[in-house]
């Protein structure tokens, strides 16, 4: 239970939702046509549409909207101001963050997709502020504590993130991304339309991945990718970073090799040891390199 979550339950007023309240409420908040176990806590400025099942021992946070046909269930924890729409399901252990948005149909929290694996004890972390649109899949982890969705990604419809990935805060995925189990991806990357990223690889900070990109190998920081080269730095995700001219400058030069063309390092440079950092954490015989 994330901390953001306890302190909701301390300042909530919850209210047990068993078959005698279900009347007295149904007019206000909770649709007649809705089914709540006894065991869920349901914020009572919370609002559940008609036809949802909410299942045992879920928590449903002030001021979260559920629209119609909704399943939640399995121990999750939905925490303020989400909303989730008509016929999303979440199923098995997840958290939902504060003030996210999930699109209809959306499925979250089902058993990832590995052969052999089945780890019921996994679980889906979203951080808040997350935008999941339509039809996206998010698979819970199977061999890490928890597939992570950070604070403030966009994933556009049918995003589809397996067991085990990683997203950084604020990953945008365009319209029919996949990626593979165990993928991490670091903050402010921007994933193309139908881009497809192999298990186990790691996408560095502020990356650009082109349309229909096939990615095979890991992709260092601050690079644009496209069929399946690296030809030019991210300029434009440098820049809303903050880098400076400069600073891109150094970046296309530590990458070309040009060593003797680099200002003058005066302790540390941020740009340049995100690299080297990202470097000295992949096997380096994996990595995609720059053209």
């Amino acid at each position: 239970m994330s901390v953001g979550h306890r302190n909701a339950c301390r300042k909530t007023e919850w209210v047990q939702h068993g078959p005698a309240l279900m009347m007295e409420l149904s007019g206000v908040r909770i649709h007649t046509t809705a089914v709540i176990d006894p065991s869920a806590r349901i914020a009572p400025t919370a609002t559940v549409g008609p036809f949802c099942v909410i299942g045992p021992d879920v928590v449903i946070g002030s001021n979260v909207r559920i629209d119609s046909h909704a399943i939640i269930e399995g121990g999750v924890v939905v925490e303020e101001e989400s909303h989730v729409g008509a016929g999303v399901v979440i199923h098995g252990s997840a958290v939902i963050g504060s003030s996210t948005s999930i699109f209809p149909y959306a499925v979250i929290g089902q058993t990832g997709q590995f052969p052999g694996h089945h780890n019921s004890d996994g679980k889906v972390v979203i951080e808040g502020e997350c935008v999941i649109r339509e039809f996206v899949i998010i698979n819970k982890s199977v061999t890490s504590p928890a597939t992570r969705v950070g604070r403030g990604c966009y994933l556009m419809a049918r995003t589809q993130i397996d067991h085990d990935c990683i997203l950084s805060p604020y990953v945008k995925t365009a319209t029919g991304v996949t990626l593979g189990g165990s993928v991490h991806v670091e903050d402010h990357a921007y994933l193309g339309m139908n881009s497809v990223v192999h298990q186990g690889l790691r996408i560095g900070r502020a990356c650009m991945i082109g349309m229909n990109g096939v990615v095979k190998a890991h992709v260092p920081p601050f690079t644009t990718l496209v069929d399946r080269r690296i030809n030019r730095i991210n300029v434009i995700g440098l820049t809303r970073l903050g880098a400076s001219e400069e600073d891109i400058t150094r970046v296309e030069a530590f990458y070309r090799g040009k060593r003797d063309e680099l200002l003058v390092r005066i302790g540390s440079d941020p740009w340049i040891d995100a690299i080297e950092n990202f470097v000295a954490q992949v096997a380096p015989d994996r990595m995609e390199l720059f053209a």
